[in-house]
């Protein structure tokens, strides 16, 4: 492991969290453009399947292009995809009115190289942070993502007021060109299977191996079929946000902004936490407390009044305290557990099992809240979530696979 290890995932991690930014900002101008062209649910609903069905479907086989190729290259490949769908996205923006069904077909072509960029980029970590300070850095990883979270509900709202909506989509253009620069410049020695060892490529079998392997370890299972129902749970939640703002509070666009920029805060915290204590946390209770923590707060916010908007803001910068624990640590189980070799595979499964609760999720959320209101959304889900916290605290397979 080279010594100026700490530089190079500084470096990854600023040109990844640009990237991360601009995209935080567009999805948000997306879902304020769509809330405000159509005031539906459904239609929202719509746009986030369109976002993350390709990621569940492909999640599965991405893993093992990932394992035979250099992980630099297939990030750079996905965000060069992701920039050219922003791209398209702007330069019609630009030139006409903004059709809902182009805005769908670019979430989906951006959710493709989704599927193939995340996994990779959690696979790339390991090769170059040293094992034993995984879990803390996961934490730090997280405190990243939390920053860009910060900036972007206020970035967005000054650029969605302020500017017309080509100019976001080109600033996520440019958040994808710095990512991939950055990470050119850092040299990586990356140990690749030799062509001649190589099998022929096949999806089937490799992907069978790769589950094979993580159901080798007791406890990864588990954690994948945790991390699928809490997103059943949790998947409508994250999309409707705004709808929760300034549909059920009457809120504007800016008060919108307010909110997600408040979570981010509780976010940055929780992960600067996470960073904090490292290997110090019992990684069962740390999955334990920020369900079940979740839950309580989100269940809270749909059991208050509409006129207690200032409490919404501060019981969203508590449910923003616990999401970064669970994501954390479940990231940096994996990264400890499974070997290097078949961690494209590994990630790629975690993501894709993870993955099939959001379209049913929020198929059945925004059907709920258009039909009952958002609020009975956000009592239902948050009650899940307490009891899928006391389920998960009982798991005896994944309290072993927690406490090795």
């Amino acid at each position: 492991m080279p010594s100026h290890w700490k530089a190079n995932i500084l470096t990854i991690w600023l040109g990844q969290s640009f990237s991360f930014l601009t995209s935080s900002v567009l999805q948000m101008a997306i879902i304020w453009h769509i809330t405000q062209e159509t005031g539906s649910a459904v239609m929202i609903t719509y746009a986030t399947l369109c976002g993350f069905m390709p990621q569940t479907i492909l999640g599965p086989f991405t893993g093992v292009f990932i394992d035979r190729l250099p992980k630099k290259i297939v990030i750079i490949l996905s965000d060069g995809a992701i920039a050219l769908a922003s791209l398209a996205l702007g330069l019609v923006a630009l030139y006409g009115n903004l059709p809902i069904w182009l805005i769908y077909m670019v979430l989906f072509i951006r959710s493709v190289g989704t599927a193939f960029h995340d996994p990779a980029t959690q696979a790339l970590t390991p090769l170059i942070v040293p094992k034993e300070h995984l879990t803390q850095y996961s934490g730090y990883y997280q405190a990243f993502d939390s920053i860009c979270l910060v900036v972007s509900p206020a970035l967005a709202i000054i650029l969605y007021e302020y500017c017309s909506f080509h100019v976001i989509a080109f600033f996520d253009v440019a958040g994808a060109l710095c990512a991939s620069l950055l990470l050119l410049i850092v040299p990586l020695h990356e140990a690749l299977p030799a062509k001649e060892t190589l099998p022929k490529l096949d999806f089937i079998k490799e992907t069978k191996e790769g589950f094979r392997v993580v159901r080798s370890y007791e406890g990864m299972v588990a954690l994948m079929v945790l991390g699928a129902v809490y997103s059943l749970f949790y998947s409508p939640i994250g999309s409707l946000y705004p709808l929760m703002t300034m549909q059920y509070f009457n809120g504007s666009t800016a008060q919108s902004g307010l909110v997600e920029m408040v979570f981010s805060l509780g976010s940055l915290l929780g992960a600067l936490l996470l960073g904090r204590l490292g290997s110090k946390l019992s990684k069962h209770k740390g999955l334990f407390c920020s369900i079940f923590f979740y839950g309580l707060t989100i269940a809270l916010s749909g059991f208050l009044p509409n006129t207690l908007f200032l409490v919404f803001v501060a019981t969203s910068f508590l449910t923003g305290i616990t999401t970064p624990f669970f994501h954390g640590i479940v990231r940096a189980l994996y990264q400890l557990t499974i070997p290097q070799e078949y961690l494209g595979r590994a990630f790629s499964l975690l993501l894709s099992v993870r993955r099939i609760g959001f379209p049913v999720g929020l198929l059945i959320g925004g059907q709920l809240a258009d039909a009952l209101g958002i609020q009975v959304l956000y009592q239902g889900s948050g009650i899940l979530c307490i009891l899928l916290a006391l389920t998960a605290y009982h798991w005896p397979s994944l309290r072993v696979g927690c406490n090795k």
